[in-house]
C-alpha cells in the first residue's frame, strides 16, 4: 500500500515522522510531500502513481489567502474539481484534523468553506479526542459517524535521549539559578498561544523565586519586541527567541519545573504532549482536547473567562512543594506513555483498511 502524507511538516514537528515510521513497520509505503500550486491532489497522484490513500494533515497551504470573494470562490471551485478527479480515480482521502482553523487565519469564511468541502470529500476524519467530534461535527456540518478518534502519540523516544541529564546541570548551562521555580513556555511564539496574556499575568507575580522562561522562534516582529520590552522591567523573565535544534530541546525541559500552555485557541497541543513526555506538570486552560489528556493530578487548570485565572494557577503552582510537582510530572509521563506509536500506527492502519474495503 502506498500512502501520501500532505503536506510535509516533519521539519518543524516530528508527528508525521513518528507515524510514518510506525506505518512502515507494517509494510505501508509512506511518502511525505508538499503540494503543487495547481491541482495539488491530482498532480500528487500522477507523480507517485498510484497511491491508495492521500492522508491530509494540515490545510493552511490550501486556504484562501485573501478576502477577495471572486478569488476565494475560484480557488474553492478548483479544489472541488481537483478532489472530484481524485475520487473518480478511486483514491481514498483521510484527513487528520489537528486544528479548527489555520493559525492566524486570513479568511475565516473562506477557510470554513474549504474545511467543509474537505470534510465532505474525505472518507474518514481522524481526530484526537471525543470533544473534537462534537465541536467539529457541528462546525463543519458533517455526520459524526465519519470521525475516528486516534490519540496523538507521545514524544518520549524521540526527544528524551538525554532526559536523565540532571536539572542542576541544565540550569547551569542556561545560566539559571538552581533555587528558582522555573515556568517554561516552549514552542513557536505565536499570537494564538496567548503570549501577551502570559507576560501580563506573570508580571503580576511578585515572588522572589518565580522565573518565566520563554523559548521559541517568534512568528512576527511585534511579538518579539513585546517580549524584549517586558524583559527590560521584568526581572523574572528570561527568553531564548530562536529555533531550538532537536538535540537541545531536553535542556529547557530538564531545567524547568512547570510548563505553561496559555493558549487562547487550540484543539490539540504538541507542546502539551511534549511536556508530558518529559514528565512535567502543566498549567493549561480547559479548552479543546487538553482535558482529554490531562487531569488535576498532573495539571493546574484555569478558566479562560476568569480575568485572573492564569495568575491564580501560577500562584497555586508556586505554593505547591517541589516534591509534589515532581509527582505530578511522573503522573503525566505515565499517562502519555500509554499512547505509543505502535498502537497509534495500528489504529491508523485499521482506518486505512476500512476505507479501502468500503
Amino acid at each position: 500500500m502506498k500512502v501520501l502524507f500532505f503536506p510535509d511538516y516533519s521539519k518543524g514537528n516530528p508527528y508525521q515522522k513518528l507515524l510514518k515510521a510506525s506505518l512502515e513497520k507494517m509494510g505501508i509505503e509512506v511518502i511525505l510531500l508538499n503540494p503543487y500550486r495547481m491541482f495539488p491532489f491530482f498532480r500528487m497522484v500522477l507523480s507517485y502513481w498510484k497511491p491508495a490513500i492521500i492522508h491530509i494533515h494540515w490545510v493552511n497551504q490550501l486556504s484562501p489567502q485573501n478576502k477577495n470573494p471572486i478569488k476565494t470562490a475560484l480557488k474553492l471551485f478548483m479544489i472541488i474539481l481537483d478532489l472530484l478527479i481524485v475520487k473518480i480515480m478511486r483514491v481514498k482521502i483521510i484527513w487528520s484534523i489537528h486544528n479548527k482553523f489555520t493559525h492566524e487565519c486570513v479568511n475565516v469564511k473562506g477557510e470554513l468553506l474549504l474545511r467543509r468541502i474537505l470534510a465532505q470529500f474525505s472518507n474518514k476524519l481522524i481526530i484526537h479526542c471525543k470533544q473534537a467530534k462534537y465541536e467539529l461535527g457541528k462546525l463543519y456540518k458533517v455526520n459524526e459517524k465519519k470521525f475516528v478518534i486516534i490519540p496523538h502519540g507521545h514524544y518520549i523516544d524521540y526527544y528524551n535521549r538525554r532526559v536523565n541529564k540532571r536539572k542542576i546541570v541544565c540550569r547551569r548551562l542556561l545560566n539559571l539559578k538552581k533555587e528558582s521555580t522555573v515556568f517554561l513556555f516552549f514552542g513557536a511564539v505565536r499570537q494564538y498561544k496567548g503570549i501577551p496574556k502570559l507576560l501580563k499575568s506573570f508580571d503580576m507575580i511578585k515572588h522572589p523565586k518565580a522565573l518565566l522562561l520563554v523559548v521559541g522562534n517568534p512568528f512576527d516582529k511585534e511579538l518579539k519586541e513585546m517580549i524584549v520590552s517586558y524583559s527590560q522591567t521584568m526581572s523574572s523573565l528570561r527568553y531564548f527567541l530562536e529555533f531550538v535544534p532537536e538535540n537541545e530541546v531536553y535542556l529547557y525541559f530538564n531545567a524547568s519545573d512547570i510548563v505553561i500552555i496559555p493558549f487562547e485557541k487550540i484543539l490539540t497541543s504538541g507542546s502539551m504532549l511534549l511536556a508530558m513526555s518529559f514528565g512535567k506538570p502543566i498549567i493549561a486552560p480547559l479548552i479543546g482536547c487538553l482535558p482529554a489528556y490531562l487531569d488535576e493530578k498532573g495539571a493546574f487548570f484555569y478558566n479562560q473567562d476568569d480575568k485572573y485565572g492564569l495568575v491564580k494557577a501560577i500562584y497555586k503552582a508556586l505554593n505547591t512543594p517541589k516534591k509534589e510537582l515532581e509527582k505530578m510530572g511522573k503522573h503525566n509521563y505515565k499517562k502519555i506513555a500509554k499512547f505509543n506509536w505502535v498502537k497509534i500506527g495500528k489504529m491508523t492502519w485499521k482506518v486505512y483498511k476500512e476505507v479501502l474495503e468500503s
